[in-house]
């Protein structure tokens, strides 16, 4: 089984961000990563030397299409093993090879999030006003999960109910 990261870039901006994510990872990891892009030629480009693939996909350099790859990431993933996502804007400053480590008896690992955040978005984001901060949030910045059953549960329904969740492209 092959373990690797991926990261997710739409756009220029978070195409040049994956670049430096994927410098300051290789300081002290050097297996697969695979960065999700409608910036392939760029990408490509630029990492060229780090050996990344990328996986090109739609997005017409909307950012929001990035919680699109997120949430759909067991599907994307081209790892058989354990899959550790890395936010492009990440900065690795260590190794990271204990994220591959999920403990027998979960399906993922991750930070958990930071509920009060909720109430200073909802300013910003009237659609957030129904949001129940009861709800478990995970910081989805790092997290590792294992292509399995249960994680593919989890990610459909992290899916529909993300409460940002493609709205400010519909709209």
């Amino acid at each position: 089984m092959t373990d690797g990261v991926m990261i997710v870039a739409i756009g220029e901006a978070h195409a040049q961000c994956a670049v430096r994510c994927v410098e300051s990872l290789r300081e002290d990891y050097s297996g697969p990563v695979c960065v999700i892009s409608d910036r392939e030629r760029t990408l490509n480009a630029q990492l060229s030397t780090l050996n990344v693939q990328v996986l090109s996909v739609p997005g017409e350099g909307d950012p929001f299409h990035t919680r699109r790859y997120k949430v759909e990431l067991d599907q994307w993933t081209v790892f058989d093993g354990c899959t550790v996502y890395l936010d492009a804007d990440c900065e690795v400053r260590g190794p990271i090879e204990p994220l591959f480590t999920v403990p027998d008896g979960y399906l993922m690992a991750a930070c958990q999030g930071w509920p009060p955040c909720i109430a200073a978005l909802q300013e910003d984001y009237p659609q957030l006003a129904d949001y129940d901060p009861m709800l478990p949030i995970i910081n989805s910045g790092v997290f590792s999960f294992r292509k399995t059953e249960a994680a593919r549960r989890f990610f459909r329904a992290w899916a529909v109910h993300w409460p940002m969740r493609f709205r400010a492209t519909s709209s």
